[in-house]
């Protein structure tokens, strides 16, 4: 939850950031200080932190990941999530301790750029230090070819240049607000409708031109409270002169932790476990 969260991290302030579901997968773009965590094929708009700390937000924000080796190039289909049917899904010790995959696939562990372990038993553990592509039919073909030794070329790009030189970029959407105005994303980001419409309790991030971050965590399903719609989040966001803004999970995931406290009642009566926080931390 997010108070244990915030007593590990050392930041001042923590909210709850990205999508996820009941399987520990993160639902968007992820990386934290470079490190590939999430993935998100979906154009969708993050939160960009660059590597001089700058944060911007960027909308559109889509996926793309191939493999080549053997002769051969292949797309990968996801990052740290559950292996599908012909799924090639890349996996770090972000993930967990292990892929948490069965027997029915090929497993490579990948050092640098080259094979150095190769498995089919499922549950191939994660190491700081090496990667491990997991593949199922179509992934685990490709991933046949390979022999312990071979080199392998990974490329992981994000369609923007600021996006993938970034040290930090945390997806989830949609935009709420673009050079100043009420720009609300939902269709185009395909996002779903128990997020898209009425009111609820919101997180949201925004960025004004001088590059002040503005952070907006509001309650709601109570009897004090009936949250926000994303047109009046985006416009609450307009009435704090953000350049740009998007929103963050929300329901009952929605809260702020400030130097320890909860500073918002989340819905649910109790801290719900979430899968990524925002901390603002002090230089």
């Amino acid at each position: 939850v997010l108070s244990q969260i915030a007593r590990r991290s050392g930041a001042k302030a923590h909210v709850n950031a990205s999508y996820f579901d009941n399987d520990i997968w993160v639902v968007g773009n992820l990386v934290i200080d470079k490190k590939w965590l999430g993935a998100e094929d979906t154009p969708r708009t993050a939160l960009v932190i660059s590597n001089d700390d700058k944060a911007s937000i960027i909308p559109d924000l889509s996926f793309t990941g191939t493999v080549e080796g053997a002769g051969l190039s292949i797309p990968i289909t996801g990052v740290n999530r559950m292996r599908l049917t012909n799924d090639l899904i890349y996996f770090n010790d972000g993930y967990d301790d292990t892929t948490d995959t069965n027997e029915f696939g090929t497993e490579v562990r990948v050092q640098g750029d080259q094979v150095t372990e190769i498995s089919r038993k499922g549950k191939m553990p994660l190491y700081s230090g090496s990667i491990v592509l997991s593949g199922n039919g179509t992934g685990e073909a490709f991933l046949n070819r390979l022999q312990k030794g071979d080199r392998i070329t990974i490329s992981q790009d994000l369609g923007h240049p600021v996006a993938n030189k970034a040290k930090s970029v945390v997806g989830a959407g949609p935009l709420l607000v673009y050079a100043g105005r009420a720009t609300v994303h939902s269709v185009k980001e395909e996002i779903a409708s128990d997020i898209a419409y009425g009111r609820a309790p919101r997180t949201g991030v925004g960025v004004r031109a001088d590059g002040t971050i503005l952070i907006v965590v509001a309650d709601g399903r109570s009897d004090t409270s009936v949250g926000m719609s994303l047109n009046e989040l985006a416009s609450y966001f307009v009435r704090l002169k953000a350049d740009r803004a998007m929103n963050f999970d929300g329901g009952g995931s929605s809260e702020m932790v400030v130097n320890g406290s909860i500073m918002n009642e989340p819905s649910d009566g109790s801290e719900r476990p979430i899968r990524v926080a925002l901390g603002v931390f002090q230089k």
